[in-house]
């Protein structure tokens, strides 16, 4: 695509990308039309699997950053080994 002296699309490229999108959205519709049920079906089953996958991510990510939070509260400025953050993260759980 060219661009002429004051960044502006020309007519003849901006038709060209329009064909183009259309040519694309044409194609997405036509793989989605060829789906059966089945085939969307499992498509939803492994969204939904997806999104309780990142749900927990994020449920896991929390309960980390709450425990750091109260092992900075209870050892802030002391210097810890590695076997004393382990108990500590033990006996939280």
């Amino acid at each position: 695509m060219a661009y002429c002296a004051t960044g502006s699309i020309s007519v003849a490229d901006w038709n060209e990308i329009k064909k183009l999108c259309k040519q694309m959205q044409d194609l997405i519709d036509e793989k989605f039309r060829q789906l059966d049920s089945g085939a969307i079906q499992t498509l939803k089953s492994k969204m939904t699997t997806l999104e309780t996958s990142i749900d927990a991510v994020k449920i896991q990510y929390s309960l980390m950053e709450k425990r750091l939070a109260q092992l900075e509260e209870v050892a802030a400025n002391t210097e810890l080994t590695t076997s004393e953050v382990l108990d500590m993260w033990r006996k939280e759980r």
